[in-house]
């Protein structure tokens, strides 16, 4: 939902509001990745560790009864460390990345533990969330215009015109209008939590997490009559 404004700014009286909403939900949802890293003088040693520990992780989800299309594998990636002093090649460090998807918060704590004892994983990361979040979203959307409206009501109140028809709304800002105010991008800081993820790196699931949605609108305004 995005509307085109000119550069300058409209040739009429107007309003220009910033409608929020943000709502905390538990979630229900987890995202795991981390990475198999293993640093040896050997190149094929180092890759025998990492599909080693490849074999041992997969056994493990499926030891939790994560569904295959619930996890992914990414490409082995080499890399060679150089001696500070000579620029010699001293040892290699292979790597290889993981993502698993967790419906369900069940297991997240029995799979993060096994993750911090197992040897060589490292960069461990988890993104919590919520299955509804789309119609969750919509509802904050429609919550975020009725606060833009309402603002924008109660100025023209204050300032006894009458609230008139949307000139222009949009989830990304309106530039022009926020330069010219000296708050240039004012409005585009504003949005930036509205897809908020929560990321953790503690053992423990959050109970809550803040989904947030908002809107910038352009009202006409009309005198009173």
């Amino acid at each position: 939902m995005t509307a085109a404004v000119a550069k300058e700014l409209p040739e009429f009286p107007f309003i220009y509001v910033g409608g929020s909403a943000e709502k905390e939900v538990p979630p229900d949802m987890a995202t795991i990745t981390f990475t198999v890293e293993v640093q040896d003088s050997k190149p094929e040693a180092a890759l025998d560790v990492v599909y080693k520990r490849g074999v041992e992780l997969i056994a493990l989800f499926k030891e939790m009864g994560i569904p295959e299309h619930d996890f992914e594998t990414y490409n082995i990636d080499k890399q060679y460390r150089k001696d500070d002093e000579n620029q010699k090649i001293s040892g290699y460090e292979v790597t290889q990345r993981f993502k698993v998807k967790l419906r369900g918060l069940t297991h997240y704590i029995p799979l993060y533990e096994n993750l911090l004892k197992m040897k060589n994983v490292v960069d461990i990361n988890a993104d919590f969330d919520i299955v509804k979040r789309k119609e969750i979203e919509a509802n904050l959307m429609a919550e975020a215009c009725a606060d833009a409206k309402k603002q924008a009501e109660n100025m023209a109140n204050g300032i006894g015109v009458k609230l008139g028809s949307v000139y222009g709304i949009s989830k990304l800002s309106f530039d022009a209008i926020g330069d010219r105010f000296n708050a240039p991008g004012y409005f585009k800081k504003s949005m930036m939590g509205s897809d908020d993820r929560s990321s953790s790196q503690i053992i423990f699931a959050p109970a809550t997490i803040m989904l947030r949605n908002s809107v910038n609108v352009i009202y006409k305004m009309e005198n009173q009559r």
